[in-house]
């Protein structure tokens, strides 16, 4: 896990419910047009979405002809953002008590619609994403292995007594496998790819590299680590969860309590309550 500076604490914290853990929700100070962007990024970059964060205004920093301090360009917008806390903060608590009173003691659960859970949820395997991105009705970004090179990527390993030395030895073997056909596939893609066909290197590269990513992802092994961004209106927060909480594997039930523990933060009012319902993982 990386270790921030006391300052990206601050500024971190002020967007996302924490900085030491790998499940976290972003909190209502941030700009929905920015947390889109922020979740496209998920399909194309090793960076955590924390990190992701910072890059943009340090970027801008290095870009602006003024040399503008990074601190200083983020300090303003929080600044900006923050005026009128002591007031937002009253009127926040009104609206929790009042979803809290009609959406779940009186189950108006047509309410839970207008509120909204922004989530990211990092170091899981692939196998857990298939399972989690469980909705029709959220907007779900994965790190992309048609993108992506995952030969330097880890594992999720559970806790288990079935777990084994040859086990272990199979995964790496498996990534050893992923490696060689994708240094290979882009050798051939390279081949049999007409440079002149793109009007610069670059291009020509990404297409070879994007080509040879699609052959060779199908040999990664489900347990390889990847990152998950989700967008949700409450209520189907609410049902997603339960059906998480019940799952019969582990690293989900797990996530799914720390989901919730984030999830709470920003909606305390309407997540408190939630819990396993057995039912919807019958078939």
């Amino acid at each position: 896990m990386k270790i921030y500076s006391d300052f990206e604490k601050k500024i971190l914290l002020h967007f996302f419910t924490n900085v030491d853990k790998d499940v976290y929700c972003a909190t209502d100070n941030m700009p929905t047009s920015l947390w889109a962007f922020l979740l496209g990024g998920y399909s194309r970059s090793d960076l955590s979405m924390r990190d992701r964060f910072l890059k943009i205004f340090s970027d801008i920093s290095m870009e602006s002809k003024d040399s503008q301090d990074y601190e200083e360009i983020i300090e303003s917008l929080c600044n900006s953002i923050s005026v009128g806390n002591e007031y937002l903060e009253v009127i926040l608590g009104k609206a929790e008590n009042f979803m809290r009173k009609w959406a779940v003691e009186y189950s108006h659960s047509s309410l839970k619609d207008s509120a909204y859970d922004r989530i990211a949820i990092e170091n899981v395997s692939i196998r857990a994403t298939k399972i989690l991105e469980d909705s029709k009705q959220a907007a779900f970004q994965e790190k992309s292995t048609r993108y992506m090179d995952f030969s330097k990527d880890n594992f999720y390993i559970p806790d288990s007594e079935y777990i084994f030395d040859e086990h272990h030895e199979l995964l790496s073997r498996s990534m050893e496998l992923y490696r060689i056909v994708l240094d290979r596939s882009v050798e051939y893609f390279k081949k049999n790819i007409s440079r002149e066909d793109f009007k610069t290197e670059a291009a020509w590269i990404r297409t070879c590299k994007a080509k040879a990513f699609d052959e060779a992802r199908y040999l990664l092994p489900t347990s390889t680590k990847t990152s998950l961004g989700v967008t949700m209106a409450t209520r189907e927060t609410e049902r997603w969860l339960s059906k998480l909480l019940a799952a019969p594997e582990k690293e989900i039930r797990d996530l799914a309590v720390q989901i919730q523990e984030e999830c709470i933060k920003i909606n305390p009012g309407l997540l408190t309550h939630v819990v396993a319902n057995n039912f919807l993982n019958q078939n």
